[in-house]
């Protein structure tokens, strides 16, 4: 248990909870994926943040967005990149924030983000081929596999290397 093991992500209003519960619970949350968070009915997160840090302990901040989703969701989530990037986050390394091109704020497009969210906490390779989690270069069963050890890897664990051709990462 601990951070280095416990991950957690939401979307709106969870994406919201999630932001929080990295920056108010550092002990507890060590990687942290915010889909389309709600910033803009609680912008005080930022000042939280701020004031709160960067604990050692959060290693992973992934957030995402939709360029459809309209009003201040792009401004407010290029305003937590910013001050996570103040804090010690590099962007394409330990902080992805992606903006996805005519994406809207519901769960059909944060599903086409979820495989790439999941492989960005748990730092697995790039997939060479569509749903290729293990980098073996093909889709099977073993995907799932080795997306649900990941889980239980622990900080500093290797994976074998990818025989599929790398693709680009959102984040990357």
């Amino acid at each position: 248990t601990g951070p280095a093991y416990t991950f957690m992500s939401g979307s709106s209003l969870g994406g919201l909870i999630s932001t929080y519960a990295a920056y108010a619970f550092p002990d507890v949350w060590g990687r942290v994926a915010s889909v389309s968070p709600a910033y803009w009915p609680n912008t005080a997160i930022f000042a939280f943040a701020t004031s709160a840090g960067r604990a050692p302990a959060f290693e992973r901040f992934y957030q995402d967005m939709g360029t459809g989703e309209g009003g201040s969701a792009i401004p407010n989530m290029r305003t937590m990149r910013d001050i996570a990037l103040a804090q010690g986050f590099v962007l394409g390394d330990d902080l992805a924030h992606v903006e996805a091109a005519g994406h809207e704020h519901n769960e059909f497009y944060w599903a086409q983000r979820f495989p790439d969210i999941l492989r960005f906490l748990i730092d697995a390779p790039a997939p060479g081929c569509a749903g290729d989690v293990n980098g073996d270069g093909a889709t099977d069963v073993f995907d799932f596999s080795d997306l649900a050890a990941g889980f239980g890897a622990g900080p500093g664990a290797t994976r074998a290397p990818s025989t599929c051709a790398p693709t680009s990462t959102p984040w990357a």
